[in-house]
């Protein structure tokens, strides 16, 4: 089940394993609309960002696109070819992305339906937010993170440095940085050193800084690291996380 308020914080819309979207009034309670299509459970649900449409995903590997006004559905987005478990709309609302159990991640035009760019890199994605420009795509995949360019599907650069798997990842409201959890008890912060994101010059975005305790990994307790060479910010941070000392 899930659930989101419309961007006026009038409405609610929920999903559930009943395989159907409801939208509620928040002060009366009351239902307002029925979304009935889908065929298997409802994962997901969103709101455009100007709140006059929902999407939403399913188990029946199908994503739809309905209209808050009349309930009734607008478009039906097939291609995935297992369960889809997240959708999204990009900022201005033009396009919508997902994931699926399929392995891949797809872009799709909000007015035609029609599908733009195929993502995949061979494992499963998942937590997919775009920039706030709309341009780029961030998703985990197992204990890494991975950009995407939106225009062309490809990708941009993998994120690498957690020990376990990532939990959530999310760009900041200017899209200069990206935060994100793992299994492995840290949270890091990701950026570039100009604020920037340059597709043409992948690599540039590194951890900035990380919180909390890994739960994985070798200890180093006890251990003197003094006259050491050559060890880079990252690899200090973690040699003192872990017992050392330099």
């Amino acid at each position: 089940m899930h659930l989101q308020f419309s961007p006026d914080n009038c409405k609610l819309v929920s999903c559930s394993g009943d395989n159907t979207a409801r939208l509620w009034d928040v002060v009366s309670g009351k239902q307002l609309q029925l979304f009935e299509g889908h065929s298997e459970g409802v994962h997901r649900v969103k709101f455009s960002p100007d709140g006059s449409k929902i999407v939403s995903c399913s188990t029946d590997n199908t994503i739809r696109l309905w209209d808050v006004s009349s309930g009734k559905q607008l478009l039906l987005l097939e291609g995935h070819s297992d369960a889809v478990k997240e959708v999204y709309f990009s900022p201005d609302g033009s396009k919508i992305v997902s994931c699926s159990m399929d392995r891949t991640a797809r872009l799709w035009d909000a007015l035609s339906g029609k599908q733009i760019q195929t993502l995949e890199d061979g494992e499963n994605i998942s937590a997919l937010q775009f920039s706030s420009d709309g341009s780029k795509i961030i998703s985990i995949m197992e204990n890494t993170i991975r950009m995407w360019d939106a225009s062309s599907g490809r990708r941009i650069q993998i994120l690498e440095g957690h020990f376990s798997t990532v939990c959530d990842v999310k760009f900041s409201p200017d899209s200069k940085t990206i935060v994100s959890c793992s299994q492995d008890r840290t949270v890091r912060l990701w950026g570039s050193m100009d604020n920037k994101i340059n597709v043409a010059e992948p690599g540039e975005f590194k951890c900035i800084w990380q919180a909390g305790t890994q739960i994985c990994g070798l200890s180093m307790k006890n251990s003197i690291w003094k006259d050491t060479n050559g060890l880079t910010t990252q690899q200090k941070l973690l040699v003192e996380q872990r017992g050392g000392t330099f």
